[in-house]
């Protein structure tokens, strides 16, 4: 029984990057609205051709000299869906490849060379990037190549596997093209020879593993020129899925901008929290019969005051009511202070009024010092959520465009 899955792609006219991270040659085509497939009921989007050499599958227990990595994304997950094109050639190229003579000029591959693949020269329309470098390819409107090509009616097996390097996540869908895509000797060549080259001769494909019990399932790649996208309006209203790639990042921002506002509010909150046990603190410190000593911990700030008849002293003793002061006087309503002025009535008064002032004072310091907190936070979310939010309508009506 041979299943289908349907794809539709454009022809890739735009610029694109194409890196080489010392593993494998990538050209990135993510949010670029060049297609995807729809399998088993969900859109997967194009996010990078990876190239491999030698292939990563084997056929008839032998590898070709290289194989394309078509990998896509669930438009609602991290699900990867990757299809595997092996690429053949009249004349394998050297094992361990030839590297191009430093200084060399790049020569594209010719167009009338035997068996030249359009789609494949996607990769090779400049020189591949060296080790841990990138560029820049130049898009054309006018003879941008076509993708179809590599899965237009084409033989599959899928399986459920992981991804081919670390960490090797469980989370991939398998369609692996079951025969080979010719190219031209050329072609094959600089894609084995760049692989080969930016890893030190050993090449990027992993060992073929077992099965280990995993089924293999035929299938058929069936061109779809205008993709249906399984839509339920229910379960979207309930889950609250996406239905592009775009969106679904555009949801992602827009909860990271509503997780900032959050943060500033908690912020403000507690900022208000630790000023207002600040004040407390100092107007307790104020009031008459305290005794000023070091300064209080931070965490003291925010305790109980001591009892009226046990405060701490500058020297760390206790002063209880009627012990000695610094003179060997007792501490009494009348007894002189340090500048020998009777402390009378009149004192507590005054420094009743000293306390409530400074308490006013420090009340009114942490009022200012919110307020300009809260708006300078409030000023910053709003940026960021008017950034994110600009940035998500783009992403919304660049997809509604590319469809």
């Amino acid at each position: 029984d041979v299943r289908s899955f349907k794809f539709a792609y454009t022809r890739v006219t735009g610029p694109f990057t194409m890196r080489n991270n010392g593993h494998t040659l990538s050209a990135d085509l993510s949010n670029q609205g060049y297609g995807g497939i729809n399998y088993a009921d969900a859109w997967y989007q194009l996010m990078y051709i990876n190239v491999h050499a030698l292939s990563e599958h084997t056929y008839a227990g032998a590898h070709e000299p290289a194989e394309l990595h078509l990998v896509h994304k669930r438009y609602d997950s991290d699900a990867l869906l990757i299809v595997a094109v092996p690429l053949a050639c009249n004349s394998p190229p050297p094992q361990g490849g030839v590297p191009l003579p430093v200084g060399a000029a790049y020569v594209a591959p010719s167009p009338v060379d035997p068996n030249f693949n359009p789609a494949v020269q996607l990769l090779l329309k400049s020189a591949p990037p060296p080790t841990m470098m990138q560029i820049s390819v130049a898009g054309d409107e006018v003879t941008g190549p076509d993708i179809t090509a590599l899965l237009r009616g084409a033989p599959f097996l899928g399986y459920a596997g992981s991804t081919t390097a670390p960490p090797c996540a469980e989370t991939v869908t398998w369609l692996v093209r079951s025969q080979p895509v010719l190219a031209s000797d050329t072609q094959v060549r600089y894609l084995y020879d760049a692989v080969y080259a930016s890893t030190g001769g050993r090449g990027n494909y992993r060992v073929a593993m077992p099965l280990q019990g995993r089924d293999i399932v035929p299938y058929r790649a069936v061109l779809e020129l205008a993709p249906s996208i399984p839509y339920d309006p229910a379960e979207a209203v309930q889950s609250g899925s996406m239905q592009t790639d775009r969106e679904y990042r555009s949801m992602k921002w827009a909860k990271d901008a509503l997780r900032i506002a959050t943060a500033s509010l908690d912020y403000v909150r507690n900022l208000d929290q630790r000023l207002h046990g600040a004040a407390q603190a100092s107007s307790a410190a104020l009031r008459p019969g305290s005794v000023l000593g070091p300064s209080p911990s931070p965490a003291a700030a925010f305790a109980s005051p001591a009892p009226a008849a046990l405060v701490p002293g500058g020297g760390g003793i206790p002063i209880v009511a009627g012990a000695a002061g610094a003179s060997g006087t007792p501490l009494m309503a009348g007894a002189p202070g340090a500048g020998g002025t009777p402390m009378g009535a009149g004192a507590p008064i005054a420094a009743d009024r000293a306390a409530a002032a400074m308490a006013a004072m420090v009340a009114q310091a942490a009022k200012d010092a919110i307020k300009n907190a809260t708006a300078q936070i409030a000023a910053e979310a709003n940026a960021t959520a008017f950034q994110v939010a600009h940035d998500a309508a783009n992403m919304v009506l660049q997809g509604m465009g590319a469809t």
